[in-house]
């Protein structure tokens, strides 16, 4: 039995899938299967993987009809036979030293569950930070509080105790923000999650097929998925009021991004019912009707 399975679901990506692969196959640390899984793809990934890691006996290769990433995971992780699962997606890359500096806490430590490392943005991101951990404001999650702040995790960046993973499963329901909402379940559950302040992953901007034309194409869907989670666990935070009072600033301001001013009106309203001495939700609100009419 493998120390570890890299799962790497992938849809219309024959060529960025293989990088991810050689990138997984390419680890310091060996002991490991690679189970990609094809999620209903048509460009004739089956068929390139067959021809290149057909006499592979690490790389196993299972193909379902197209159900969504959170499916195509379920099935990678239902099919691991590794202790640890390290996921991995389809157009990002493992540095050679993922396994070997996010392997060890959890070999240390039998409470924890999930490893968290670093990655570094790669092409064309519009924001221009170097990594992940070095956001403004972030901080790798360690609870639920931090879920229900906005905080998030790449999953590419992540390794697993295989038994937890396979008990939480992904939302296949869910077409948006899957990665976030199974961490919702996890820090909910008390799971215990290690940060290792290590970059492990190259997280890359592209336009290589997929579905979506980059990673941001969905930002919006994404988003207003996470807002929605951040509500539904309202009542765990130590300061339900003042949490959900964050929450409709968040509300107003992603509507403000798209020029949504009927979506971001009770989000405005519910915050001033709510602070009726306080003049910031009105603030808000002028400012997303300014920027709606400078919205062409």
């Amino acid at each position: 039995m493998p120390l570890v399975s890299v799962v790497i679901p992938t849809y219309q990506r024959k060529a960025l899938v293989v990088e991810a692969i050689d990138s997984a196959l390419a680890q310091t640390r060996g002991d490991l299967e690679v189970v990609v899984v094809d999620d209903g793809s048509t460009d004739g990934t089956v068929e390139a993987l067959a021809a290149r890691y057909g006499a592979d006996p690490r790389v196993r290769v299972l193909r379902q009809g197209n159900g969504g990433t959170a499916s195509a995971r379920n099935t990678g992780i239902a099919a691991a036979t590794g202790t640890f699962v390290a996921l991995l997606d389809s157009d990002d890359l493992f540095l050679p030293d993922h396994l070997e500096f996010l392997l060890p806490p959890l070999e240390a430590d039998p409470t924890a569950d999930l490893a968290i490392g670093n990655a570094l943005y790669e092409g064309r991101w519009k924001h221009g930070r170097h990594s992940i951990f070095h956001r403004t404001r972030y901080r790798p999650p360690v609870c639920l509080e931090d879920m229900c702040e906005g905080l998030w995790v790449l999953p590419s960046a992540t390794v697993w105790r295989a038994s937890r993973l396979q008990a939480l499963r992904f939302d296949a329901a869910l077409r948006w923000a899957e990665d976030t909402e199974i961490l919702f379940r996890f820090f909910a559950a008390n799971g215990k999650a290690l940060a290792v302040d290590r970059i492990v992953t190259r997280y890359r901007h592209h336009d290589g097929g997929g579905g979506a034309a980059n990673k941001q194409s969905r930002a919006d869907l994404i988003q207003r998925s996470r807002l929605a989670m951040q509500e539904k666990y309202a009542d765990r935070t130590s300061d339900p009021r003042g949490h959900r009072l964050r929450l409709h600033r968040r509300w107003i301001r992603q509507h403000r991004k798209t020029g949504d001013l009927e979506a971001a009106w009770p989000h405005v309203v519910a915050w001033a019912k709510a602070q009726p001495w306080s003049p910031r939700p009105w603030i808000e609100w002028w400012k997303t009707r300014w920027k709606a009419r400078r919205t062409p």
